[in-house]
């Protein structure tokens, strides 16, 4: 008897990650004029987090889903967000980049690329991006990761941001991979 896998829901596990990011935005806009670029990377990943948890059953089909926090699988340090189906068989895990260096991609793609599935072990494997991009432009950062790794975008959208750190108008280009 084979193990059951775990079916998602993609395009509403990308079209919840992009509502809370834009959420993240709009709250700390009206809390203090800046944007999802002021909150630090592991605040937005739990607020993600706690999105998908929420709505686990819509996305994955399974309300028995265990929210894994920064749990190492030992692919080289604790991965970002992650979320169980069985014990030890399969996992959906997440590495986040935001507005930060193409080397930072690199390192965190590479670390989802050594979770290896096997017989007893299914990876479901996503790096997301929250690209600072100059407003109407594609960010060579999305472009890179299609050059060594064949990754093609699963999900690309844009929105103009209030806060940046640059003079010019930028918006928030959220990319998710899937990582196989």
């Amino acid at each position: 008897m084979g193990k059951e896998e775990l079916v998602i829901n993609r395009e509403e596990l990308y079209e919840r990650i992009f509502e809370v990011v834009q959420d993240i935005e709009n709250e700390l806009y009206d809390l203090n004029k800046s944007g999802v670029f002021f909150a630090p990377e592991l605040h937005i990943v739990f607020e993600i987090g706690k999105a998908l948890f929420r709505n686990r059953k819509a996305l994955f089909g399974d309300e028995k889903i265990n929210w894994l926090r920064e749990r190492n699988f030992g692919n080289g340090g604790p991965s970002d967000l992650a979320f169980e189906l069985n014990p030890k068989s399969e996992y959906v895990v997440f590495e986040f980049k935001v507005a930060d260096k193409w080397s930072s991609y690199l390192g965190d793609i590479q670390k989802l690329q050594r979770l290896k599935n096997d017989e007893n072990i299914t990876y479901h494997r996503f790096f997301v991006a929250l690209v600072d991009s100059f407003l109407g432009k594609v960010d060579p950062r999305i472009l890179e990761v299609q050059n060594p790794f064949g990754l093609k975008p699963e999900f690309k959208r844009s929105f103009p941001v209030s806060y940046s750190g640059y003079k010019s108008s930028m918006d928030c280009t959220l990319v998710i991979y899937e990582v196989k």
